[in-house]
């Protein structure tokens, strides 16, 4: 009866010593997965801030977040690329200004993250050229970037 409650307790601290070891090995790819997911739902908080106001927010505080993702704003950073201006069109022959055509343009935006794993080697070729890819990223500070288009004012 002694060797059986030995084996379990064996066993028992085994168990415990393997989920320790498991979590602990884990948690880099845990906290990698949270910040990717972050980046997801910064993306789409961005898109739709464009989509409603026709002009990207100048800080990531001005997004419509979860409380969980706000909390967590310090660990990404947001950058928006500069744009060119439309220029204005000149004059015709005979002094009268040629009719404006719709403008628009890309707006290019970056998301950055401090990464510990590096998971660039799952990355399946057909997604290898799309811009935004949180979800493969090397180790380290990484910077993601998307881009919407803008409408602007027809120049004239």
């Amino acid at each position: 009866m002694k060797r059986y409650y030995l084996a379990c307790a064996i066993i028992v601290v085994i168990a415990v010593l393997a989920g320790v070891t498991n979590t602990l090995i884990a948690r880099p790819h845990v906290a990698d997965r949270i910040a990717a997911q972050d980046l997801h739902e910064l993306d789409t908080a961005i898109t739709s801030y464009h989509a409603k106001y026709d002009k990207l927010p100048s800080e990531l505080k001005s997004l419509e977040l979860s409380v969980n993702l706000s909390s967590r704003l310090s660990n990404y950073d947001y950058s928006v690329a500069p744009s060119n201006s439309p220029s204005i069109r000149p004059l015709g022959k005979n002094g009268v200004r040629l009719m404006p055509e719709p403008v628009s343009e890309e707006q290019t935006f970056s998301l950055c993250a401090t990464f510990k794993t590096d998971t660039t080697k799952q990355q399946p070729t057909y997604n290898k050229y799309d811009m935004f890819t949180p979800d493969y990223h090397k180790t380290g500070h990484q910077c993601f970037t998307d881009s919407v288009t803008m409408s602007l004012p027809a120049p004239l």
